[in-house]
Order: C-alpha cells, then sequence, then structure tokens
C-alpha cells in the first residue's frame, strides 16, 4: 500500500491547531527531520510514519478508494441540486451523507467534506459556517480537479456581493477560467461559470461581450431544464440592454420575465424585475409607471434601498417643499444604506438651498457610485443637479453640463 498526497495531507490537517512539528516528533518517538521533509514534500511519506500518526491521533483511517468517489460524486450533485432549486432532495441527499461523515474524514474523501457542508449551509443561508468551511479547505485547491476548483470558486462567489466584492471576484474567477479546462466539467458548473463570468464581464463595462455569455449559460440551463436560471440569465441580459440605453428591449424583456416568473412565483426574480422597471421608469421620467413598480418591488419583499431615493426625487419633483422635505426626511431617518442617505441629504440640501451642503453630498455621491461603477446613477445625479442649477445659478448649470459632457 502507498501513501498518497492526500493521506500526507490528512497528517498535515491532523496535527496542525494540535501539535507542532516537534512536540508531535517527541509524542511519537520520530526524528522531527523525517516529519519536516515529509511536510515540505522532500520526501514520501511511508505507512509506518501515517500509521504512527493516525493511531496517535485515534483516527481508524480507512484506505478504501470508493469512499472518495462516493463523496466527490455526493458534492457535485449536492451543487446540481443547489442550482436547479431542488431544496427537500439536497437535504435528503445531505441527511443520507451525514450517516456516513465521521467515514468519509477519516479516508481520502477528508478533502470534500467541508465543500459538501458549505452548499448546505448555502443553502440555509448562514453565510458564516459557509465561509469557515470553504476557509478550512482552500488549502486543497492544488490537489482538486477543474469541477472541483470551479465548484469552489462557485460557492465563493455565493457568499460575495458583486458590486462591494467587484475586484476579489474578478482576481479569483478570472485566472482561474483561463487556466483551467472546460473538458469533463459538469454541466451545471458550466452554466454557471458562463453566468459568473458574464457578471464580470458586464460590470467591467464590456456589455456586448456579456451579452454572449448569458446567452451561453442560457443553452447550457435549456438543456438542463433548469427554467429559472434561464429567467435569471434574462434579468442580466436586460440589465445589459438598459446599460446600453436600449430601454425598449430592456422594458420588453423585463416585462415578460415580471410576467414569467407570476406564473411560476419566482420570488426572487420577481423582486430585481420590479427593481429594474422601477430604475427604468424613473431614468425615463416615468414617475407613475416608477411608483407602480416601487410599490410592486415592496409588495413582492424587495429591500433594495435605491427605491428610496426614487420615490423621494418624485416627491422632490411633484410635491411642495413642505410635503417633499417631509417625506425625504422621513427616509433618511430609516435609511442605513449609506450611498442612498448621500443621495437624500443631497435632494434635502436643495430643497433648502443650501449651497454648502450640496456641493459636500455631491462629492459624496460621486465618490460612492464611482466605487461601484454605478455609471447610469451617477448620470441622473448629474442631471438633478443641473436641473437645481438652471433655476437657481444658469453659469454652475452650464459649468456642471460640461463636466458631464466631458465625463460620460
Amino acid at each position: 500500500m502507498d501513501i498518497t498526497k492526500l493521506e500526507t495531507i490528512f497528517c498535515i490537517k491532523a496535527r496542525q491547531g494540535v501539535d507542532g512539528v516537534n512536540s508531535l516528533a517527541k509524542k511519537i518517538g520520530i526524528d522531527k527531520s523525517l516529519i519536516y521533509d515529509v511536510e515540505s514534500g522532500r520526501r514520501a511519506m511511508s505507512v509506518f510514519l501515517f500509521d504512527k500518526i493516525t493511531r496517535h491521533y485515534g483516527i481508524t483511517y480507512d484506505h478504501d478508494e470508493s469512499l472518495y468517489k462516493e463523496a466527490y460524486d455526493i458534492l457535485i450533485k449536492m451543487f446540481q441540486l443547489y442550482i436547479s432549486y431542488q431544496p427537500d432532495e439536497l437535504y435528503k441527499l445531505y441527511d443520507n451523507y451525514k450517516t456516513k461523515q465521521s467515514v468519509y474524514e477519516n479516508s481520502k474523501a477528508f478533502v470534500f467534506v467541508d465543500l459538501i457542508n458549505a452548499i448546505y449551509y448555502l443553502k440555509k443561508y448562514e453565510y458564516a459556517k459557509v465561509k469557515h468551511c470553504l476557509n478550512d479547505c482552500k488549502d486543497y485547491l492544488e490537489i482538486y480537479d477543474n469541477n472541483i476548483i470551479y465548484l469552489y470558486a462557485m460557492i465563493w462567489i455565493f457568499t460575495k456581493d458583486i458590486y462591494q466584492d467587484f475586484k476579489e471576484i474578478q482576481n479569483l474567477l478570472l485566472p482561474i477560467y483561463k487556466s483551467k479546462s472546460f473538458i469533463g466539467l459538469d454541466p451545471y458548473i458550466k452554466a454557471m461559470l458562463y453566468f459568473q463570468i458574464g457578471r464580470i464581464t458586464e460590470y467591467s463595462g464590456n456589455v456586448i461581450e456579456a451579452l454572449q455569455y448569458y446567452d451561453k449559460s442560457m443553452m447550457c440551463y435549456y438543456k438542463l431544464n433548469v427554467h429559472q436560471r434561464v429567467v435569471q440569465n434574462e434579468i442580466q441580459k436586460a440589465n445589459c440592454y438598459f446599460t446600453l440605453k436600449q430601454y425598449s428591449l430592456a422594458e420588453k424583456l423585463y416585462l415578460d420575465v415580471y410576467e414569467e416568473s407570476l406564473k411560476y412565483n419566482y420570488k426572487f426574480r420577481l423582486m430585481p424585475c420590479c427593481d429594474n422597471l422601477a430604475f427604468l421608469y424613473f431614468v425615463q421620467q416615468d414617475y407613475d409607471n416608477t411608483l407602480k413598480f416601487i410599490e410592486l418591488a415592496r409588495k413582492h419583499g424587495s429591500t433594495f434601498p435605491d427605491l428610496n431615493y426614487y420615490e423621494a426625487y418624485i416627491f422632490y419633483k411633484t410635491k411642495s417643499k413642505q410635503i417633499a422635505r417631509h417625506k425625504i426626511k422621513k427616509f433618511i431617518e430609516i435609511e442605513t444604506d449609506v450611498r442612498v442617505k448621500h443621495t437624500l441629504k443631497l435632494m434635502h440640501s436643495m430643497l433648502n438651498e443650501n449651497e454648502k451642503n450640496i456641493q459636500k453630498y455631491f462629492a459624496y455621491c460621486e465618490a460612492d457610485n464611482e466605487a461601484i461603477n454605478a455609471n447610469l446613477d451617477l448620470q441622473i445625479l448629474y442631471k438633478m443637479l443641473i436641473d437645481y442649477y438652471e433655476q437657481h445659478n444658469s453659469d454652475r448649470a452650464t459649468n456642471i453640463m460640461r463636466k458631464y459632457i466631458k465625463k460620460f
């Protein structure tokens, strides 16, 4: 029997947090240089040393190769069930896995245990536990095959925010995508990979290229018959049309997807549809439809903070100063999103004609939106400011318009 690299890593993991190399060597009566050489990869671990270490920690290790394949298949299936929205089947599979977890933990299958648990916690929305599991298995990336490396990356991305963590997501996924083969890649993993590459490409500003990735992802999901993921890609495509100012295309696709999501009760697709339609109509100054979809978004459970500033600005534009001031003040009091709060305070400052605060909060808003590449929101803010100064200071309005033209 040969001791593989996997079993060597198993022994290293067993001692970490319990013994240092010196203390382990002393306890099991082995020269510490031998353990150093094995752990550094300078020499292979012997059966003798492996047995010494496992006995020391009271581990009954199972060398059955089939356990590795079993755990691998469970991990892939868990991911497939998560992606295809089959929670009951996922929980059933996980419960069956738990009956043998201790066996898997003490075999070559140990490298998959944390990822299996991560998917379970992901479905339970316990993101702190997901991150803990990912941290525990990150040292195995060099021994994972392409399926598992991509799967690890997908789970990791699910714990992140594309706006706040964009650079981090880009720096993790793109090098993997450029270096790892697609040969033998599970179709569910491939479909989600195309979607995530599409998002990275979209938020990098390459919207046309992003549309191509969303189409690839959609085709994969069509073949897998995962309809809700098809709808998810359609929403992202509509977002791209929106960014390209193809408003009629974006509106039609959003409305189609909204009706489809209503039909199949896709709650998590209804919310972004309504959020985005509210924004689309807001950009076009169609305030009646904006308010309609703000109301629908909240009805479907949306907590998207930008809805507050859309509604506040409509009050600013259509109501008396007294009513608008009262409404915006209420929004400021309850707002927890810093970017939206700055926007609300900018509006409040314009209502009060407070020049110092207008300048201060516009600078904050500009920095907030540039930080997350929210160019369309920033254009709207410039237009708000231009609109204000056209009523109060025509020279300043002209200067801001020049800056707007140069910037956008």
